[in-house]
């Protein structure tokens, strides 16, 4: 097997994320020690897992939302509520609770805000309802008056009745993005929103077809998979609801490495993300459901 050598394009990302890192949590701990944080909030992602195991990952914040999207915002208003994704102001350093399936951990968020959480059931079950909810609470007091902060998240679990899982690429896949082309994707992702971005024609249909089972039962789960950051995960979770696509776990770019890892060219994220989902359910078939640049999407094949 070939042994990965980083390129100079790699180290120089790794470089600026690393820069990157360090500002956000030299700024937030500034912050903090002068009493400046607005109100805090817990963002969880989507999860998923199996009858023993629920992995889930979210992020704590300070509470400035991007406001809501409308089919006549402007340019200018769509820069700007892209610009307060990006630019977030995170809290590092703090723990965080997870509670559900009858276990509780414990976790403590990165110096980008970020937070993993792993439960191990002890006991494993079955339920009809294939989203179990987690609990989720911060337990750090970080500015006055803070009171309680508390969200809840879901992870998805296969029900046994489930025939195969798909695996789905995002961009230019179920959302028109034109990844291929640099300049047409930032004037799309920057300058448009959630309600003025187009699915690629069938999206919605196709994939609830794949959904249901033969008796019309939707059982067959779906995750997404995406080289987008995970400041746009409102964005995609938005748009699924939107456009009548299943929901499912959508899983982005993470590049909160360590300082011993580089951030990697290509598509080896998605190929990893794709393999811990496999891992986690290892008795259910996958199919990879990918598109191209601008074209309509189609089933790529079993993965297993």
């Amino acid at each position: 097997m070939p042994i990965w050598r980083p390129s100079l394009s790699d180290i120089l990302k790794t470089a600026a994320h690393q820069m990157e890192r360090q500002f956000v949590w030299l700024r937030a701990t500034a912050r903090r020690s002068l009493g400046w944080l607005n109100p805090v909030k817990i963002v969880p992602y989507r999860g998923y897992g199996n009858p023993e195991q629920l992995l889930l990952m979210g992020r704590v914040l300070e509470d400035r939302p991007p406001g809501s999207p409308g089919e006549d915002d402007t340019w200018w208003q769509n820069l700007r509520a892209m610009y307060r994704r990006f630019v977030t102001d995170a809290i590092p350093d703090v723990r965080v609770r997870a509670t559900g399936g009858g276990c509780s951990v414990e976790t403590t968020t990165d110096r980008e805000g970020y937070f993993r959480a792993t439960l191990e059931l002890p006991e494993p079950a079955e339920l009809e309802d294939p989203w179990r909810p987690i609990e989720l609470e911060l337990l750090d007091r970080v500015r006055e008056g803070q009171g309680e902060v508390r969200a809840q998240g879901y992870v998805l679990v296969p029900p046994a009745r489930s025939r195969f899982g798909v695996i789905s690429d995002v961009d230019d896949t179920i959302i028109r993005s034109y990844a291929t082309d640099f300049l047409k994707m930032a004037r799309i992702t920057f300058l448009k929103n959630v309600r003025t971005r187009t699915p690629l024609p069938g999206v919605s249909r196709f994939y609830r077809a794949l959904e249901r089972n033969a008796d019309g039962e939707p059982c067959n789960p779906f995750f997404y998979v995406s080289s987008s950051a995970w400041n746009l995960y409102d964005v995609f979770e938005a748009f699924l609801d939107l456009h009548d696509i299943p929901a499912g776990p959508i899983l982005l770019r993470d590049l909160a490495l360590d300082d011993e890892k580089f951030i990697k060219s290509g598509h080896e994220h998605k190929l990893q993300k794709i393999e811990r989902i496999m891992e986690t359910c290892p008795e259910l078939p996958f199919v990879l459901v990918v598109g191209g640049d601008g074209g309509s999407a189609g089933a790529e094949g079993a993965s297993r």
